[in-house]
């Protein structure tokens, strides 16, 4: 053992003697002996040295009986005490005890083994005292960082105890507050009071291995804190009967709160969600339906019951299940999908309009699928003109509608190419109705009528902000033929910026909208249509080469009408349908083979849309009856030789000509035209435009024509 330093604190010599005596008689143990005979004297060692252990007398010339042990612990509280008294008073003994004392010999009862032994027991116990209490300090710091009180409740005299941190979550200082069961049951909320009490009887009798009970307190400010409080039975006596318990009290004001909140926001959910109109689905990563809403139900034709557990794949067609399967993969890489699809629902054609966006939880991993459906089938954006082309008798455009076809069945991209008015958008929507987008969304954008500065948002999208005016997200076009078709018309006439933003996608698949960072994904198929020559703009510098390529991997010509006059009688039997439910015509006007033959002689530089813009006026002027030459407003002296023979000259509006250029081109027209009636006659050509010769020679001069006379 080590050197025990001991402080022998006695004022009678001779009893010191022999303490020293039978400590150095002690042969296995080192002692170093200080001697001090006063109070005084002794606080003067214990402020200069160290020591492991005192002997005090109880009886000293400044101090007598219990005092002299309270004023040595004043000092040093930590060093344990061996009190050596001639006394032979149990209440004494007793007392010294209980204040702190390691033990209390008789000073005639003692020698040095049992000396020894007490010095020995004293100096173990102060030890094991201190690390008790380093145990205890760290324990309350391990609450503390926990934000967990303690309590400690003796059963039998209702005496409690609790610590700072407990004190701190009712509002008290620790001097504040004296637990005890009665107090602690007036502060239960009276609607917990009954289950609390219930709980910690039956921990009590026995019937659970601990108290464990969530409830309201309320605070010394009179508020009511919810809080978490466990313990259990620590001490019994000698009967079982339980005597103390010891716990833990939390403040848990927080996470009931937070509870309530997610209470009522599931509530709020739960009402939308069984309340929807929409069809609402939840599914889990591998596609099984973990929740379907009441108008899912209806929809699905089944409960909840036998649609829980089982996949898209048990309710749709295979050919749908593979669309969704499709878009479900991308919605489970993270991307938020709206699109409009066709499905076949208990043998029924529904055309519906689906939003679908991941689920994440905690941590942002994706574990599902939220898809909120609507039933669009009699709100289709663009009603696709019935299948009436195939009906065509021409066989220029039987080539093309077979050629088209081919194309269909591939998602390629195809540029239609043809004059102003040919039926590009017709032959667009007859691509669509017989590929495998025909489920889908079919939308069109005219590139020539939307102003430069607006194209890019029409097309790509905005976001909010992104410029003067855009007050909210917009999608555009691209965005919404989601899984469709999308035709841009009269592409000729995109800048140069935009059509770069459009290679891009052709190449990626990919775009961010305008103003905004995020890269979003479209399954989309793009049909791009023209009356321009691409080749010449490529080689003025006005289309990009690349954008070209990349378009004309299946071009389809599609042939003016004055090359398919064998298709204009069906072409003016659908037109007048259309344009008898539009202007609301009871009946429609009859058509001779006099008209139709007239009709289909007519040159038709403005094609199908100068057709239909004839047969609209000659409607207006018949009022219903039958329609006439007259009325076709096709017949003048300009126009008909003696044969029968006819021309005309028309324009599109709006125009990228001037008036002077478009008047220019008009009276060059018509000289050609009086020239080519009067077989190249000066005179029968200055007759049929009722002008001189002079005249006539002049205009041929100023038109840079041929200007011999005969």
């Amino acid at each position: 053992m080590d050197l025990i330093r001991v402080l022998i604190v006695e004022d009678n010599p001779v009893d010191a003697l022999f303490l020293k005596e039978a400590l150095r008689e002690i042969t296995n143990t080192k002692f170093s002996l200080t001697h001090a005979e006063t109070i005084e004297s002794a606080q003067k060692c214990l402020e200069e040295e160290t020591f492991d252990v005192i002997t005090l007398d109880l009886g000293l010339p400044d101090a007598q009986g219990i005092e002299t042990f309270l004023e040595i612990k004043k000092v040093n509280p930590d060093i344990p005490v061996v009190v050596l008294s001639g006394l032979d008073d149990e209440t004494v003994a007793i007392q010294s005890v209980r204040e702190g004392a390691q033990d209390y010999l008789l000073k005639d009862k003692y020698d040095g083994y049992l000396l020894s032994r007490s010095i020995a027991f004293a100096i173990e116990r102060k030890q094991a005292e201190k690390a008790l209490r380093r145990a205890q300090q760290r324990f309350e710091l391990a609450l503390t960082g926990a934000d967990l009180g303690w309590w400690d409740w003796n059963i039998k005299t209702d005496e409690g105890v609790l610590n700072e941190q407990g004190a701190r979550i009712l509002g008290f200082r620790l001097d504040e507050i004296a637990p005890s069961r009665e107090k602690w049951r007036k502060c239960v909320h009276p609607d917990d009071e009954p289950s609390v009490l219930a709980a910690l009887n039956r921990h009590m009798e026995g019937s659970t291995a601990a108290f464990e009970s969530e409830h309201r307190l309320r605070t010394k400010n009179r508020e009511w804190v919810w809080i978490l409080l466990r313990g259990k039975v620590v001490e019994w006596d000698s009967e079982g009967h339980p005597v103390r318990m010891a716990g833990t009290i939390m403040d848990i004001t927080a996470n009931k709160t937070a509870q309530e909140a997610i209470r009522q926001s599931e509530q709020r959910f739960r009402a939308i969600f069984e309340a929807a109109e929409d069809y609402i689905f939840l599914n889990d990563r591998s596609s099984k339906y973990i929740d379907v809403n009441p108008a899912a139900e209806r929809f699905l034709g089944a409960p909840a019951s036998k649609i829980i557990g089982k996949t898209y794949k048990d309710f749709l067609h295979p050919e749908d299940a593979a669309y969704i399967r499709d878009v479900d993969s991308r919605v489970l890489k993270g991307e938020s999908i709206q699109s409009e699809h066709t499905a076949r629902i208990n043998g029924a054609m529904v055309t519906l309009s689906d939003t679908k966006v991941p689920l994440k939880d905690d941590s942002g991993q994706v574990i599902g699928i939220l898809t909120i459906a609507r039933d669009i089938t009699d709100l289709n954006r663009i009603k696709i003109s019935p299948d009436t082309m195939e009906e065509y008798p021409s066989k220029a455009m039987q080539a093309t509608l077979k050629k088209a076809l081919i194309a269909a069945k591939t998602n390629i991209t195809i540029l239609l190419t043809g004059e102003s008015g040919s039926g590009k958008d017709h032959l667009a929507q007859y691509v669509h109705r017989h590929s495998l987008r025909a489920g889908s969304s079919y939308f069109s954008i005219n590139c020539a009528a939307i102003a430069p500065n607006l194209a890019e948002s029409e097309l790509f999208g905005h976001e909010k902000g992104a410029f003067t005016g855009a007050a909210a997200r917009k999608r555009g076009m691209l965005e919404l033929a989601e899984g469709g078709t999308l035709l841009l018309n009269e592409i000729g006439e995109l800048s140069l910026p935009l059509q770069s933003k459009l290679l891009t996608f052709l190449d990626t698949k990919k775009f961010t909208r305008v103003g905004g960072e995020k890269e979003i994904s479209v399954d989309a198929r793009l049909i791009a249509a023209t009356n321009r020559d691409l080749e010449k703009e490529v080689a003025e510098g006005r289309f990009r080469q690349d954008l070209f390529y990349r378009l004309n991997v299946m071009r389809i010509e599609i042939p003016p009408l004055r090359e398919r006059s064998e298709d204009i009688p069906l072409l003016v039997e659908q037109l007048l349908v259309k344009l008898g439910v539009e202007m609301q015509l009871h009946e429609r006007p009859l058509i001779s083979p006099q008209i139709l033959n007239a009709l289909k002689k007519y040159q038709w530089s403005g094609n199908v849309r100068e057709l239909r813009n004839v047969l609209e006026r000659a409607l207006m002027l018949s009022d219903g009856r039958t329609l006439t030459l007259a009325h076709l407003g096709l017949q003048d002296d300009m126009q008909f030789s003696s044969d029968g023979n006819k021309t005309s000259f028309s324009i599109s509006f709006p125009t990228e000509q001037s008036l002077n250029e478009i008047t220019h081109d008009l009276k060059r027209f018509m000289v050609n035209e009086a020239l080519r009636h009067s077989g190249g006659s000066r005179v029968g050509a200055a007759k049929l435009l009722r002008i001189s010769r002079y005249s006539l020679k002049h205009y041929m001069n100023k038109l840079g024509l041929d200007d011999d006379m005969e």
